[in-house]
């Protein structure tokens, strides 16, 4: 049943790295079936109770079964995992589980963020040691009041949030437009780089400045920040042509011709 749950639990999605993969010098000593084979076992684990080993409802797989769910003939994935394991694609466990050392890396540094972040961050970055209280006053009997809760903490507490997680201020065109622009330009948002770019527009939105209309002016300019918007017109489409813009305002000119 506990392994049924990390199952379901697992994410839909897993860091591929391409260059990595193209990089990967025993990799590449293996033919493209084998590589292939490869991939489908990578989806597998990556599904599986105990991330980045090749187990099924718990069990190691037979060659046959592993062939049943790759859809391969037995004969060809047994052919094909001598020539991975003769490579030194992958490894093995002490139970005899095919496991990727790449994978239960990433796993164990993800699990000590995730430590990290319950405990406050992480312990190379962030005070082991309190300061010692000063003796300061002390002597005269004051007491030094406590700093009180800033209304806009409390507020940014408070905050709704939507079904997405989002925040009901947020328009959701411009959002995705925003994060569209980002990936276009190969600087795609991160989870956290995600949670800093909506912490600096309701900072902005706060301070009087329109979401959409921010939003829009960096997807038109490929900003990768967001900044304050200058002009109380909302930026352009970015189809609109730009001799369009540069001249829509422009004088009339007369065009004298000589006879």
């Amino acid at each position: 049943m506990e392994g049924a749950e990390q199952v379901k639990a697992a994410k839909p999605y897993m860091q591929f790295y391409p260059q990595d993969w193209r990089a990967d010098e025993k990799l590449r000593l293996c033919s493209l079936a084998a590589r292939g084979l490869w991939i489908e076992i990578l989806a597998l684990m990556h599904r599986s109770e105990r991330y980045g080993h090749l187990l099924i409802s718990g069990h190691v797989p037979t060659d046959v079964q592993l062939a049943v769910q790759v859809g391969a003939p037995p004969q060809e994935v047994s052919a094909m995992l001598a020539e991975l394991q003769s490579a030194g694609v992958f490894s093995r466990a002490a139970s005899g589980a095919i496991y990727s050392r790449r994978m239960t890396r990433d796993e164990k540094k993800a699990l000590i963020a995730r430590q990290n972040g319950k405990s406050g961050g992480n312990p190379s970055l962030r005070k082991t040691k309190e300061k010692p209280a000063s003796d300061k006053g002390q002597d005269k009997g004051e007491v030094k009041p406590q700093r009180p809760e800033t209304r806009d903490q409390s507020r940014r507490e408070d905050k709704p949030l939507s079904g997405d997680g989002l925040p009901d201020w947020l328009p959701r065109d411009e959002w995705a437009g925003f994060k569209a622009m980002r990936t276009r330009i190969k600087k795609p948002l991160t989870h956290r780089a995600e949670q800093m770019a909506l912490a600096e527009l309701e900072r902005l939105r706060e301070g009087g400045q329109n979401p959409a209309a921010v939003l829009k002016q960096s997807e038109f300019h490929c900003w990768k920040g967001l900044f304050p918007v200058k002009s109380s017109e909302a930026p352009a489409s970015p189809g609109v042509d730009l001799f369009e813009r540069k001249y829509a305002n422009a004088p009339p000119r007369t065009i004298e011709v000589r006879q």
